[in-house]
């Protein structure tokens, strides 16, 4: 469930929409100037030249009754109950299967659990969905570095091409997709969250056990609470990734044909009408689609890579 959002557009007439984008910007503001906490203070002269700057504004409808796993993780028996509830679970893996194909590694890739929301009824809120869809040139531009240090079959690659960034979009355990659009050449952002590389929902297994059980069980030992038992562990499993698979169908569906029209179709409209994130680069979603649909279509992961590899080199200018 994605909440619903109104997009507030700063207007250059003095209308009706100028009055609200500017009354939503002194709430802001008011915000930022009656913090006392010096650590969000902090937080606050990090972010405000972005709200400060901006043209539009997305206003989110506030959800109410819901919990996330972080919070959900102070009692006894809170995390076996999640783990039992087979709608919850199944939609957690559905939840996964998204993050994937739109690059989102602020939730699930990399465990915050402050954004894996949840109602009662086992539906996820999908609050804060970040596409991390980096760009080829913001890989060629990243200045901190991060995405230099490619590791293909153990041997450092320093060289940036576009089969270097196909790597980083699509496989676990390589920066190439790394940074933000956003940062200038001259820029260094810390923290920046990681793109989620699309190979990564074909073993969704190994991330449920390496990422999810492991992080939680981590969560539980600090608070010294009671784990889960392995049997409760592997039933969550078998529904998450029953999840995966109805998720993986109905991406597919909603990639193919008519409906693949309709999502370039809708994404240019809103370009159009609000202008384009740069962190919502058009290329790499591409990529992600052909590379998912051809692991779809049954075939390995070196052969998926060699095809978008062909189709980046021939798209994309080699560097000079």
């Amino acid at each position: 469930v994605s909440p619903h959002t109104r997009a507030i557009k700063q207007s250059p007439q003095h209308g009706s929409n100028n009055t609200i984008f500017q009354h939503i910007h002194n709430i802001i503001e008011s915000f930022k100037n009656n913090e006392r906490i010096q650590s969000v203070k902090e937080r606050w002269s990090q972010v405000w030249p972005y709200y400060d700057k901006a043209d539009c504004y997305m206003i989110q409808e506030t959800q109410v009754a819901i919990k996330d796993f972080g919070a959900a993780l102070k009692s006894d028996t809170a995390l076996s109950r999640m783990l039992a509830d087979e709608t919850l679970m199944t939609n957690l893996g559905k939840l996964f299967v998204a993050d994937a194909m739109i690059g989102n590694g602020d939730r699930l890739y990399k465990m915050n659990m402050g954004n894996v929301i949840f109602q009662a009824d086992g539906r996820f809120c999908a609050i804060d969905s970040a596409t991390i869809l980096t760009n080829y040139q913001a890989m060629l531009n990243d200045a901190s570095r991060a995405s230099h240090l490619l590791s293909v079959e153990g041997q450092e690659v320093r060289e940036q091409n576009p089969g270097s960034w196909v790597i980083g979009i699509t496989n676990p355990g390589n920066l190439g997709n790394t940074p933000l659009a956003i940062p200038k050449p001259n820029q260094h952002i810390d923290a920046v969250p990681v793109s989620f590389a699309v190979e990564k929902a074909f073993d969704p297994a190994a991330w449920y056990d390496n990422e999810f059980r492991r992080v939680l069980e981590f969560a539980l030992h600090v608070r010294k609470l009671p784990k889960p038992s392995h049997e409760e562990w592997e039933r969550g499993k078998q529904a998450f990734l029953r999840g995966v698979d109805a998720g993986m169908r109905e991406v597919d569906k909603r990639l193919s044909g008519l409906n693949w029209m309709m999502v370039k179709l809708r994404y240019k409209r809103y370009v159009s009408k609000y202008g384009g994130d740069p962190n919502l680069d058009w290329t790499n979603f591409e990529i992600r689609r052909m590379y998912f649909k051809l692991r779809r279509k049954g075939l390995s992961c070196e052969q998926a890579m060699e095809r978008v590899a062909n189709y980046a080199w021939k798209k994309l200018p080699r560097r000079r």
